[in-house]
């Protein structure tokens, strides 16, 4: 299963009928943020420089919000939809997970060159 994530200014542009595919993921306050050390990580940022890319601006700025919205069989094909509304806003607003079942040993994993 893969996961989307997309920010509040993004769902906030949404169509009624699409917002209910989402589903509020977490709320990010300035605080939340501020107690966070450097390896801070969750399912939707690695670190708050990614949290900064998502939005476009400082995580101190403001409360924000992430929707997300899970796919048992995501194809890229799915999601495409979603760029016209993230090329409207502030900051990237859209992430897909990597897929929970993907482990780095598995041979779908590995890449075929080398460096």
């Amino acid at each position: 299963m893969r996961t989307m994530f997309i920010g509040d200014d993004v769902f906030n542009l949404l169509p009624e009928e699409e917002k209910k595919n989402f589903e509020l993921f977490k709320t990010y306050t300035p605080e939340f943020i501020k107690e966070q050390d450097d390896d801070w990580f969750d399912e939707c940022f690695s670190e708050p420089e990614h949290y900064e890319d998502f939005f476009g601006s400082d995580w101190e700025s403001r409360e924000r919000k992430v929707y997300k919205r899970d796919y048992e069989n995501y194809q890229i094909e799915e999601s495409k939809w979603i760029w016209k509304y993230t090329e409207k806003v502030d900051g990237d607003q859209y992430s897909v997970s990597l897929d929970s079942n993907l482990q780095a040993d598995d041979d779908d994993y590995d890449v075929d060159w080398e460096v």
